[in-house]
């Protein structure tokens, strides 16, 4: 039976045997990519028109140049793994020689040229295919994202004398207009405004794991329904968990690659790490990042998965972001290991005198309340190292509440001094109120940093003897956490923190799980955690505040004696 006459719904995914059609497209070189990839589409059963196919890739060759670094103003060279997606995408036609594909779904990690990638095929859209009155969209979850396509497109224009000359570029607008064709590109974000009625027919979505809804993809997809041959590519990495529009689209995709759905019109392109596989097997990383050797540096790839191999919140997003895994939108967080190395004993009696800055966490009602105080050492270009101290408190009736297993250690960590029990089944917050003062009499406070959500009388009685400028309100969202949270980490990691061994503050990191939201922020996760971890949360409320003084803090450092 003709390739032709086959029906659409009967073919493989394309997108199953992506990895067979790079390959055999590596092998050649210039002019015979094309004619081997279109005889191995014709083995699969698929009719090509290799005169589009060679359009849309000599479009990126000869009129598309690169717009950063090193590689400015080089043309394109599509890498094989880009000429397979862009000749199939555009190439591929049905038994009507009309294209086959109107829409893609392609996933690769971070720093492979997606974005680059998907300005290209937006400018052929706009200059190469000869749609009159086409409207071509990118659309993105913010402003500064949707300005950052535009940028590499009218980079692109402006380095192509032949572009140039056939478009006006309006950068407030960041919009692109062909009068020869009365067709123009605008850049889209889903917290602007947006006309229902637009009718796109091309439309480019990068980064779509950042969307937070369906909003603005819906309205582009759902206005397409008057163009012949419309267009709409999806180009992401992995999200965070497994909900909400990207991981749907996944899903859908994915789906189609194992025929458990039938969707002909949709090429789906996946590159990834299996998540079963060992993430750090280097033979594997090629799976998820196909221009590996290409322009992606290798030594790039393997410095950031080190780093992650001892960094537990730093895998999640290497994991994610360069493997192109979805990992959960929780991870364990912190390395006990490194957590071990950072216990060398702190002299309170020496530390008389120094600066500090507190953190106190209050309990809800039967839980710890924390009071932490972290001294600065000398800072060094904005390096922060110091040391940490910790007291906790807790109902002596909550005790019955623990595991049967916790208790011994709960009542040897109250006789060795880290917890103090208050008789009831509340925490007296007098206690910590005294605890405090005497502190700020002890050493020398600069900031003390709470939460005002769960902040009682206790912080004004506070307030009154230390004033109320000292008293700091912490977010303890994703704002006010990430950057303390991110410091702590790396500060285990390095060595930079010594919290003097304190056996209450090593359980709670070792409970701790860290949450990550789609932009990359993380905050240890009260909910997520496996137990209790508010002397973290504490020692991360004073590290914001140290962070948001560092260039005031310059002391002598303090000899440290390893245990």
């Amino acid at each position: 039976m003709s390739p032709a006459l086959i029906s659409i719904d009967r073919l493989p995914p394309l997108g199953a045997d992506k990895d067979r059609l790079v390959a055999a497209v590596a092998q050649v070189n210039g002019d015979a990519r094309f004619g081997v990839l279109t005889a191995e589409l014709a083995a699969l059963g698929y009719t090509v028109d290799e005169r589009r196919g060679r359009k849309a890739v000599n479009f990126c060759e000869r009129y598309c140049r690169h717009t950063k670094g090193e590689w400015y103003g080089v043309l394109f060279r599509l890498v094989p793994w880009e000429f397979v997606a862009t000749f199939c995408f555009f190439g591929v036609v049905d038994p009507d020689g009309r294209r086959l594909f109107r829409r893609l779904w392609l996933e690769v990690g971070k720093k492979n040229g997606k974005t680059e990638l998907i300005a290209a095929w937006l400018l052929l859209c706009l200059f190469g295919l000869g749609e009159y009155g086409g409207e071509v969209y990118s659309a993105a979850s913010a402003r500064e994202q949707a300005g950052q396509t535009y940028r590499v497109m009218a980079s692109m224009v402006r380095q192509e004398k032949v572009l140039r000359r056939e478009a006006k570029l309006y950068d407030s607008q960041k919009r692109i207009y062909v009068p020869a064709t009365e067709s123009f590109y605008q850049a889209l974000s889903s917290d602007a405004n947006y006309n229902d009625g637009i009718n796109p027919f091309a439309v480019g979505v990068d980064e779509v794991h950042r969307h937070k809804d369906r909003g603005l993809w819906d309205v582009l997809r759902q206005g397409q329904g008057t163009r012949s041959e419309p267009l709409f590519f999806g180009i992401t990495t992995a999200g965070h968990g497994r909900e909400g529009l990207a991981w749907a689209e996944h899903e859908h995709a994915r789906m189609i690659n194992e025929r458990t759905v039938s969707d002909p019109r949709q090429l789906a392109m996946i590159y990834s790490v299996p998540e079963e596989a060992d993430w750090t097997d280097e033979s594997l990383w090629v799976l998820a990042n196909p221009s590996l050797d290409d322009f992606l540096r290798r030594d790039d790839l393997r410095e950031a998965i080190e780093k992650a191999r001892h960094t537990p919140s730093e895998e999640h997003n290497v994991r994610r972001l360069r493997l192109n895994q979805w990992v959960a939108a929780e991870t364990k967080w912190l390395d006990l290991l490194a957590w071990e190395r950072c216990g060398g004993l702190v002299d309170e009696v020496a530390l008389r005198g120094r600066p500090f800055y507190g953190g106190i966490d209050i309990s809800h009602s039967r839980d710890f309340t924390a009071w932490v105080k972290f001294f600065p050492d000398e800072v060094e270009a904005n390096i922060l190292r110091g040391r940490a101290t910790a007291h906790f408190w807790m109902p002596q009736e909550a005790l019955s509440t623990h595991r049967q297993m916790m208790r011994p250690d709960l009542e040897a960590w109250a006789r060795a001094g880290f917890i103090t029990f208050c008789p009831g089944d509340r925490v007296d917050l007098r206690m910590l109120r005294d605890r405090v003062l005497r502190d700020c009499e002890a050493y020398e406070v600069r900031e003390i940093g709470f939460d005002r959500y769960h902040a009682h009388g206790v912080i004004d009685d506070v307030a009154e003897v230390v004033g109320a400028d000292l008293l700091v309100d912490v977010s303890q969202g994703f704002m006010g956490m990430n950057a303390p949270a991110k410091e702590l980490e790396d500060m285990i990691a390095t060595g930079r923190l010594n919290h003097g061994g304190n056996p209450v503050l090593r359980w709670m990191a070792s409970n701790a799980v860290a949450e990550v939201d789609r932009d990359d922020h993380i905050r240890p996760s009260r909910r997520a955690s496996s137990d209790k971890i508010d002397g973290i949360m504490a020692l991360c409320t004073a590290l914001e505040r140290a962070i948001a003084n560092q260039e005031d803090d310059s002391v002598p450092g303090i000899e440290v004696i390893e245990l």
